[in-house]
């Protein structure tokens, strides 16, 4: 998980209000170069997205953290330092 984005609340199936908070996605990434097989870079990404959706849906217990949910658009840009390079 990257960094934090936002923290909201939420009401659990017993009624009691929990807070999550959603952080953005965060992705290592290895670029090499085609012809030499030479590492060109070697980073973490984050991406970033949406965050706080009017309801969530989870499996046991009620989840502290979350990820955002990044677009295509979102997934784009963070790569487009990467690529452009």
């Amino acid at each position: 998980m990257g960094n934090t984005v936002r923290t909201c609340r939420y009401r659990d199936d017993d009624q009691r209000i929990r807070s999550v908070t959603f952080h953005k996605v965060e992705v290592r990434v290895k670029a090499y170069a085609l012809r030499t097989g030479k590492l060109v870079t070697d980073r973490k990404l984050q991406i970033s997205g949406a965050s706080c959706p009017y309801f969530i849906s989870y499996y046991g217990s009620p989840p502290s953290q979350r990820s955002v949910t990044p677009s295509d658009a979102n997934v784009r840009d963070a790569f487009e330092p990467v690529v452009k390079r």
